[in-house]
């Protein structure tokens, strides 16, 4: 089993990134799902192998990202160009024609985890300036995912 630390929208907020620095340093995987998807790049030279970052709307966004990661075919995106802020119709949709498993976004600021037709949601929410923060804690392995929010 593999362990994932996603975040996203961090809009600045590097202090916030590294109050969770440690976690980064047990994750086999971290995801940024983007809007200042710059700030986990501060983290580079110490994580390079390990980041996997897409740029949101307020990074001149519209990145996505598609890889297989432990038996698993996993997306990364945003989520502003599917309009999940009125819903995950069109990333559902989405992520079906793709025929992935796991599909990590944000934009909303709002965690949640949604399982659909086998296929798991997660928006790890916030980890912006403002607001309630939060970062989301998976682990994959045999084409499975597990998957818990946690608010800081």
């Amino acid at each position: 089993m593999k362990k994932i630390i996603a975040v996203s929208d961090s809009h600045g907020n590097i202090a916030g990134l590294k109050s969770i620095e440690p976690l980064f340093e047990k994750a086999d995987y971290i995801f940024h799902t983007g809007d200042y998807f710059r700030d986990i790049r501060a983290f580079c030279p110490k994580y390079e192998n390990k980041i996997y970052a897409v740029m949101g709307n307020c990074d001149g966004g519209g990145e996505e990202y598609v890889f297989e990661a432990e038996g698993m075919k996993i997306l990364l995106v945003h989520g502003d160009r599917y309009h999940v802020k009125s819903g995950l119709k069109r990333l559902m949709a989405h992520a079906e024609e793709l025929g992935v498993k796991a599909v990590f976004f944000g934009h909303t600021h709002r965690a949640e985890i949604i399982i659909c037709n086998g296929i798991t949601y997660i928006n790890p929410g916030a980890m912006s300036r403002f607001g309630q923060k939060s970062y989301c804690a998976a682990t994959i392995g045999n084409g499975e995912i597990s998957a818990e929010i946690v608010k800081i």
